[in-house]
């Protein structure tokens, strides 16, 4: 991560002023840049306090899928920005299904059960608010 930070920003900067006349294309392409590289990380992250921990004398493990969660956190988060935050709980759900399936405790691996639909009732109160702030500033404007 420090070496992305690093040497793509550097290089980002070093190409942008000539070719843009500012530093703005070259920040805003290293925040896009930076993004999988975080879900890659937090994904190894878990998988490294997983390795360490043991419970009775069993280990808990997680797949090396880094890259796989990385594109699935991209995949999930791109629909739940496009959805205005109304799909998160399907975003949570499947971002902890594709971790919980690929731990492993001692020789069993884990499967995450249900469906994301069960994660709705927990946003309903935000969708009201959100739908009665709207019909208030329709009503305001007219």
């Amino acid at each position: 991560m420090a070496f992305y930070i690093g040497f793509a920003n550097l290089i980002g900067m070093f190409l942008s002023l000539p070719l843009f006349a500012t530093n703005f294309t070259a920040n805003a392409a290293s925040f896009i840049g930076v993004i999988p590289i975080y879900f890659l990380v937090s994904y190894r992250a878990r998988r490294y306090v997983m390795g360490g921990t043991r419970w009775r004398g069993v280990r808990l493990g997680l797949e090396l899928r880094a890259w796989g969660y990385a594109r699935h956190a991209l995949w999930h988060w791109y629909i739940t920005l496009l959805t205005l935050g109304i799909l998160w709980p399907r975003k949570k759900f499947y971002l902890e299904k594709y971790r919980t399936d690929r731990t492993v405790f001692g020789s069993a691996t884990l499967h995450q059960g249900g469906t994301w639909q069960m994660l709705m009732s927990g946003l309903v109160h935000v969708l009201i608010a959100i739908f009665l702030i709207g019909a208030v500033t329709v009503q305001v404007a007219m």
